[in-house]
């Protein structure tokens, strides 16, 4: 029988906490425990959690950190602390519905699978439903290992449960950086779904598992992004800025790679080293991509695109290539305006 953690993160989220730790006490498969790792609230939290821990129906462990490790490294650390088979993360402010974890312990019924994610209803700072954090699809999605249409999307962590396995790699961590804050390392959805998408199945579940509270304070949220040139130039391709951002995050995801595929043997060493391969191309790709935007004269651009073209770079993105939708804003934004984009969303000095 697989045995399953709950990983919370808490930060002065006493607000909301009881009705979120209520919730895990209301599932119909309750998990074998929870971590509670906190980041030096100056709220009630702590006294939140030990009020609970006292009648939970389940063991809760609750570590109050010595020094502030912001969200990224305190859910990591939640996570590492945690001794079961499955490791669900947990937000400290949403409202889980009793069939969450059931629903989502089912998913890993295959051995391949690593990690399963789910959507989620948008609620309000009173739990009243608005929408949802995803379009609705009918279906559950299986992904084999390096399919996932883009390497540098991820769910969110909330909805996100994952195999132990991954936590062999945490000591690695340091050396990633986050896509949206490459001053920092990957956050944690970021980058337990980059390992699990690398190295195995998984598996997408359309149903709204909880209810992801929107109340202002949250330190991730969601939003639909506005409507600016930006976001028009990124629906059919990429800024020069987003594309550094990501060949940055490629470039030292392949370190991390190659430095657990030294370490390893048998099969996950093999794994690890056709993760490798295919991040690399993907690298070299992306950075020629770059060059369409880059080069001063329309010849020199059209060169670039031609050659890429001929390669095979752009095609379906299920194989890691740029897609179709990339080939017609470089056929047309790039080549026509690359140097003009390039100063306005290239990478800032």
């Amino acid at each position: 029988m697989r045995t399953l953690s709950v990983a919370m993160a808490t930060y002065n989220g006493a607000r909301h906490l009881r009705e979120q730790l209520d919730s895990l006490a209301a599932q119909t498969r309750r998990p074998d425990e929870l971590v509670i790792t906190d980041d030096q609230s100056s709220d009630d939290t702590a006294t939140v959690v030990r009020a609970f821990a006292e009648t939970a129906p389940f063991p809760v462990r609750f570590v109050a950190n010595e020094d502030r490790l912001g969200w990224r490294g305190n859910f990591l650390k939640a996570a590492g602390l945690c001794r079961s088979d499955l490791i669900a993360f947990c937000d400290q402010d949403d409202i889980w519905y009793p069939q969450k974890l059931a629903v989502m312990e089912a998913a890993f019924d295959a051995d391949d699978v690593l990690l399963a994610h789910h959507n989620a209803d948008l609620v309000d700072g009173s739990g009243k439903a608005y929408g949802t954090l995803l379009p609705v699809e009918e279906a559950v999605q299986v992904i084999p290992a390096l399919s996932r249409p883009t390497p540098w999307s991820n769910p969110l962590g909330l909805t996100i449960v994952f195999r132990r396995a991954l936590l062999d790699f945490n000591d690695l961590w340091p050396e990633t950086v986050d896509l949206s804050a490459p001053q920092h390392p990957a956050a944690h959805d970021q980058w337990f779904y980059q390992l699990a998408t690398n190295l195995g199945t998984v598996v997408s579940i359309p149903d709204r598992l909880l209810g992801y509270r929107q109340h202002g304070n949250n330190a991730v949220g969601w939003a639909p992004p506005p409507r600016t040139l930006q976001t028009m130039i990124q629906e059919v391709g990429e800024t020069p800025d987003s594309l550094a951002r990501i060949e940055l995050m490629l470039d030292r995801f392949c370190r991390v790679l190659a430095k657990a595929a030294a370490r390893s043997d048998g099969g996950r060493k093999d794994a690890l080293a056709r993760a490798l391969e295919r991040n690399r191309q993907l690298l070299a790709r992306l950075q020629g991509r770059r060059a369409v935007y880059g080069e001063a004269s329309f010849g020199r651009r059209l060169g670039v695109l031609s050659r890429m073209v001929r390669k095979g770079d752009y095609g379906r993105r299920l194989g890691w290539t740029l897609g179709y939708r990339a080939l017609v804003a470089d056929m047309t934004v790039g080549l026509l305006y690359g140097p003009a984009v390039s100063r306005r969303f290239g990478p800032q000095s």
